[in-house]
């Protein structure tokens, strides 16, 4: 008698059982490893709506993705309930025996982390606000120089009108302070009564 005669018409009539058995094992586990991740991330950011949802939705995809190949990947159906029994079983097996260790050596990693982050913040701080302070004032200065290049540019167009306008014949006093605005129809009703004829 065989080995594949001893396990005929049984349970592992499958061409590799313990290897589907031992994946079915290890999914349980790297979902409880999982749920470990998101409580860890609850404990560092507090607990949010954003974040419950991701932690049931991967949950729930993982258990669901699992479910759906072992049910169109084999086709003994016994085994696929001694699947889920063993997943199941991995799942509370990574939570007894490895789900505390875990929780704390991710725990310290991450404060690790979180030190060396507000250190690399501390130091990157200093040069980041002489830069912020350098930027604004050459904007400033480049704005103040932009703005007077356009008023000195206006001022002398409207100069250069009036010239226009002195050369013609009229006599015209206009207004060439700068920090005063040229109003041009005041100007051109002046011109018209000194070219009206008096009586």
């Amino acid at each position: 008698m065989t080995s594949s005669d001893v396990f005929k018409n049984t349970v592992f009539d499958h061409p590799e059982p313990f290897s589907m058995l031992i994946c079915s094992l290890a999914a349980g586990m790297l979902l409880r490893m999982l749920v470990d991740i998101f409580s860890v991330a609850e404990k560092c950011f507090g607990k949010n709506k954003v974040l419950c949802f991701f932690t049931d939705f991967f949950s729930i995809v993982g258990v669901y993705l699992f479910l759906f190949v072992c049910a169109y990947n084999f086709n003994n159906g016994i085994i696929r309930w001694y699947c889920i029994a063993i997943c199941l079983a991995g799942y509370s097996i990574f939570r007894r025996l490895a789900s505390k260790p875990f929780v704390k050596s991710l725990g310290y990693v991450t404060g690790v982390c979180e030190k060396l982050l507000s250190y690399i913040i501390r130091f990157l701080k200093f040069p980041a606000k002489r830069l912020y302070g350098f930027s604004v004032a050459f904007y400033r200065r480049t704005f103040m120089l932009l703005h007077a290049l356009i008023r000195k540019r206006a001022y002398n167009r409207e100069k250069n009108k009036v010239s226009a306008f002195a050369a013609s014949g009229f006599l015209i006093a206009p207004h060439l302070n700068e920090e005063k605005e040229w109003n041009r129809t005041k100007t051109l009703k002046r011109v018209k009564r000194s070219a009206s004829p008096q009586p």
